[in-house]
């Protein structure tokens, strides 16, 4: 909705996708990790301005070498259950809480600050303005499940044909595997 990014700024993407981040983590390690027993670890991460326009989602796991075929079709599965089906209002609140409480501690620290200035003036990063580090927490707190759901919903499209896995074996008992997703719908405005 317009109105909304207008009220965020630029950031109005990024915000939606740090709560989809976190909730996609904790359903990845359940999933991934304990039910299935699948990976030594595994995590997703979103890198917004790494790649302007478009912004960057990385999984990185560490599977089994013989059940790495079967980790990454299940990760793919969970991300694609997510496009389908959403998020229960529980899982939004259970990350929205610790990610305003952590903004809320940061911006007491002038390291926090100067970043946020640094970052809204970074070339090739997308445009940001001084509104858009106002009243952080409180913009957090304002976000719908709606608007979170579409933004991960346009991050996450298509994502089969967007798709780019690098295997790394450093020895047969070890691997790492990193699944990149672009997408340049995902940071655009509506």
């Amino acid at each position: 909705r317009k109105d909304r990014w207008e009220e965020h700024g630029a950031m109005h993407a990024s915000r939606c996708l740090n709560l989809v981040v976190d909730m996609l983590n904790n359903r990845l390690y359940e999933e991934i990790r304990e039910k299935h027993g699948l990976v030594y670890s595994v995590s997703l991460s979103w890198e917004p301005f790494l790649h302007h326009p478009y912004g960057l989602l990385t999984v990185s796991l560490s599977p089994f070498p013989d059940r790495m075929e079967e980790a990454i079709e299940r990760v793919l599965g969970v991300l694609e259950k997510f496009v389908a089906e959403g998020f229960s209002r529980e899982e939004l609140e259970a990350s929205r809480g610790p990610t305003v409480k952590e903004v809320e501690e940061n911006l007491r620290t002038n390291d926090y600050w100067t970043s946020l200035v640094v970052g809204i003036q970074s070339r090739g990063a997308l445009p940001k303005s001084c509104r858009s580090i106002q009243h952080i927490a409180d913009r957090y707190q304002s976000l719908t499940e709606e608007e979170v759901l579409e933004v991960g919903r346009r991050a996450l499209r298509g994502l089969r044909e967007q798709l780019v896995v690098v295997k790394g074996l450093s020895d047969p008992s070890f691997s790492s595997v990193s699944v990149f997703l672009e997408n340049e719908d995902a940071n655009e405005g509506p």
